[in-house]
């Protein structure tokens, strides 16, 4: 699995999320992909 070199949150519609896509972590939001073993 090949991660992203930077900060997935920008667009991101939660003001939540939005308020840390600044972080200088690779966050990435979750999706339905993440869940399947």
């Amino acid at each position: 699995m090949t991660l992203p070199a930077q900060n997935l949150l920008a667009e991101e519609a939660s003001p939540y999320l939005q308020q840390h896509s600044g972080n200088p972590v690779h966050w990435r939001p979750w999706s339905p992909v993440h869940w399947i073993a």
